[in-house]
């Protein structure tokens, strides 16, 4: 029953506290080892994984879970296998999140009297442990929407979205008295998306796509037919004109009040930007003139001005009512601005905070970073004026972050909380973002103090890394917008193409959202490269998959744009390791530790340059590869395995780049924007003559056949062709025909040498990432939300 299960609940945290308090870790947290008195005390017992440590552990190992000793090693598997978390299942370093994992199978069970997790032997367990989901709909209605939504934090597989400080479940259980049941309500707004905040348990996109365009009411919505049941908080689809998609690189803000929407957006199949205005009441939203190449923008104090950044100009400012726009700094890389009612404007280049007057001037400097690799960025004023919040990055990831308070009056700053891209709500709430979702804090502006908790309140939500920028801005009457991750990339799965273009899912793999996959020379392995498990673009999986067994292995947890060597006996991939971002090498089975093989000039944990690896040349140990960012474009290098010297290959004022060699080595497909657009290119190698242009319209991720006389590639609409091609004499001698009708194929968001497929080296089929037959093809827009704070109250009271 619930009035028992609660308390003993809550005892069992607070005994787990006062061990993560002490040091201690249990690791074999499970019911046979809870104990309850006859008065009602909880005792947690049998410590003796954690004991073990430093020593051998006693006793015969086929008479207990334990596998083996030294729990903190890699490799490890300890605890109890319907009760390990996913990283002690796959023989991870564990930490205190492995207890609150087991607190949450272990809540789960006393409430719905079945495990979470449970198999036919310890190898099935371990498997449901690792891929399988808990069934929340067997936990019953009356139960408190605030312990189903613990329950939801303990289980996130990945621990660095799961919930940090078990002090933080006996805080929820403490106050849960309070709490409403689950009821109907929530399944409603669920159902509308954005419902359930935690990612594992979110509606498709598909649902949510219907679900946004049924809710009625609107001034800001697209119109569509009146829903069944009326809802406080709504749901709406923000659409781009046509021919026009909103992206990562794209930027959003309301006005104070909440009656203006800026939001930029780029034209279909280019890198062209514009900011549009969308007034309340506005269906279609009008271009802002003078704002073409525009990405981040924010608002003046009294909603009739707009900032923003070009790519080609600077931090700029224009009036809505009309005339030019007025540059405020130059530089090559923001990393956010604000408008403060002083009407001063704090910005950051991408290393410390400064500030200029709206009106233009020479910037001062407020901030220094305190070591090297440290930036600061994406700042906003406090409500009063006093001081601003910001972000200090000192690596790429979202653990790199943190939320500081710099105070005008001292020049002090204060570190916050772990996050990024901070707001302050009128609700007395930090609004903040970790990786792929939108958090609260209770906040008090007055003294800058974070007064409860933090929990997560919107899912899916974009946030750009190794930068931290987060795509979301709310008003103060409480309506929200935000770009949805899943709106861009989707949900995907990887199938078969035979040579008729007819597909078969590849089984075994999990369900997730692909960027590449590469077949190994021998035919009989892929790399497969997913979006971490935090389920963004701002963390990369690499998997190794046997075709012949139907199972795939996990390589690295840090690793994207996979390419083989050439005997097949080793991967090189890009990974971001802080400070040491580069090209590594490892062996497939993951036997030995990465070698780093080249890190480009200028990179660093939170901005410049990537090298991503492309192709081999010919039969020389030489390595084709992709080096730039986003701002400047790419080049194609050379680089040699004696001796890591690099060549420049392509190095024009154009952005080339996703080289693939044709089979003979004697040619080059490659992506490149000197016709306007992203098209694919061929050239004679080494020597780069005749070039031809292969697509028209668009293109991307050039992939040979195994004979040399077909070239694949993706168009912008995602559709996969083939086209023929005569080596012989460097011409395109057929139309390009479309390849399969089975969906929408694997172009990437981020598609620089991210090749969403590969062909068998036996030439009978290929494999391709596909969305479109999931009917998960994606939203192109915002999403906005009305009534926002009240369901922000409800989850962070």
């Amino acid at each position: 029953p619930l009035d028992e299960a609660l308390p003993i609940a809550k005892q069992i945290a607070e005994a787990l506290e006062a061990a993560h308090e002490a040091g201690v870790i249990h690791r074999d947290l499970k019911p046979a080892n809870i104990k309850v008195r006859e008065d009602g005390t909880v005792k947690v017992l049998d410590f003796g994984l954690a004991k073990a440590l430093d020593t051998q552990p006693a006793g015969d190992p086929d008479q207990s879970p334990t596998l083996t000793a030294a729990a903190t090693q890699m490799g490890v598997i300890m605890g109890t296998a319907a009760y390990m978390s996913p990283e002690q299942a796959r023989g991870k370093t564990v930490d205190k999140r492995a207890d609150i994992w087991a607190f949450g199978v272990v809540l789960y069970e006393m409430l719905t009297g079945r495990r979470a997790f449970a198999g036919e032997d310890l190898s099935l367990t371990l498997a449901e442990v690792i891929k399988s989901e808990p069934d929340l709909e067997a936990v019953a209605a009356e139960v408190p929407r605030s312990v189903r939504r613990l329950l939801q934090r303990c289980l996130e597989k990945d621990p660095r979205r799961r919930l940090r400080d078990i002090g933080e479940a006996r805080l929820a259980l403490e106050s849960v008295e309070d709490d409403p049941p689950h009821g109907p309500g929530l399944a409603r707004d669920a159902a509308m998306l954005g419902g359930a905040p935690a990612r594992r348990w979110r509606v498709p996109l598909a649902a949510f796509a219907a679900g946004a365009l049924l809710v009625a009411g609107a001034m800001w919505g697209v119109p569509g037919d009146a829903p069944t049941t009326a809802a406080r908080v709504s749901r709406y689809a923000i659409r781009p004109p046509d021919g026009y998609q909103i992206g990562p690189s794209e930027g959003l803000a309301f006005s104070a009040d909440g009656n203006r929407l800026v939001y930029s957006a780029h034209a279909t199949g280019a890198a062209r930007q514009q900011l549009f205005l969308r007034t309340r009441g506005q269906i279609d939203p009008s271009p802002i003139a003078g704002t073409e190449d525009a990405s981040q923008v924010f608002f003046s104090p009294d909603g009739e001005w707009v900032g923003f950044v070009a790519a080609r100009g600077g931090l700029k400012t224009i009036a809505l009512a009309g005339g030019s726009a007025r540059t405020l700094a130059v530089g090559n890389i923001f990393t956010g601005a604000a408008w403060g009612p002083d009407d001063t404007v704090v910005f950051s280049f991408g290393a410390g905070l400064l500030r200029v007057d709206a009106s233009g001037g020479e910037p001062v400097a407020l901030t220094s970073p305190a070591e090297a690799g440290e930036s600061h960025g994406w700042p906003v004023f406090l409500p009063d004026g006093s001081g601003v919040l910001y972000t200090i990055s000192t690596g790429p990831t979202i653990e790199d972050k943190q939320i500081a308070l710099l105070s005008f009056e001292t020049g002090a700053r204060e570190i916050l909380i772990e996050g990024t891209y901070p707001s302050v709500s009128p609700t007395g709430h930090l609004v903040f973002a970790r990786s792929g979702s939108l958090w609260a804090a209770p906040f008090d502006a007055a003294t800058g103090r974070i007064t409860g908790p933090a929990a997560p309140v919107v899912d899916d939500l974009q946030v750009n890394l190794p930068g931290g920028w987060a795509h979301y801005s709310f008003a103060s009457d409480g309506t929200l917008a935000y770009l949805p991750r899943t709106g861009m990339a989707g949900p995907s799965r990887l199938v078969w193409i035979d040579a008729e273009g007819a597909p078969d899912t590849l089984r075994g793999m999990p369900f997730g959202v692909y960027l590449a996959v590469a077949y190994a020379p021998q035919g009989d392995r892929l790399a497969v490269g997913l979006a971490g498990a935090s389920g963004g673009l701002d963390n990369y999986e690499l998997w190794i998959y046997d075709i012949a067994r139907e199972t795939p292995t996990l390589l690295s947890t840090n690793a994207t744009a996979p390419l083989w060597s050439q005997d097949g006996d080793r991967i090189l991939y890009f990974s971001r390791e802080v400070g040491q971002e580069g090209i590594y090498r490892r062996r497939w089975d993951g036997t030995d530790e990465p070698e780093l093989l080249y890190r480009p000039p200028g990179a660093s944990g939170i901005t410049g340059s990537v090298a991503l690896p492309g192709g081999w040349s010919g039969d020389g140990p030489s390595l084709v590869f992709v080096e730039g960012d986003g701002t400047r474009g790419f080049d194609i290098n050379l680089l040699s395995m004696d001796d890591h010297r690099v060549t420049p290959l392509m190095a024009t004022e154009f952005s080339d780049h996703s080289p693939s060699m044709s089979p003979d080595g004697r040619w080059i497909a490659y992506v490149s924007n000197r016709s306007g657009i992203d098209e694919v290119f061929i050239q004679t190698f080494p020597g780069l003559a005749g070039r031809v242009q292969v697509s028209n319209g668009g293109a991307a991720q050039p992939v040979w056949g195994p004979t040399g006389d077909v070239l694949f590639y993706l168009t912008f609409n995602s559709e996969l062709r083939a086209v023929p091609i005569d080596t012989s004499t460097t011409s395109v001698v057929g139309d390009s025909k479309l390849f399969s009708s089975a969906g929408t194929f694997g172009r990437a968001v981020d598609s620089v040498n991210q090749r969403g497929f590969d062909t068998s080296p036996d030439g009978t089929h290929l494999v391709s990432v596909a969305r479109g037959s999931l009917g998960l093809e994606g939203l192109t827009g915002l999403v906005l939300v009305e009534n926002w704070f009240e369901e922000l109250n409800a989850l962070v009271p």
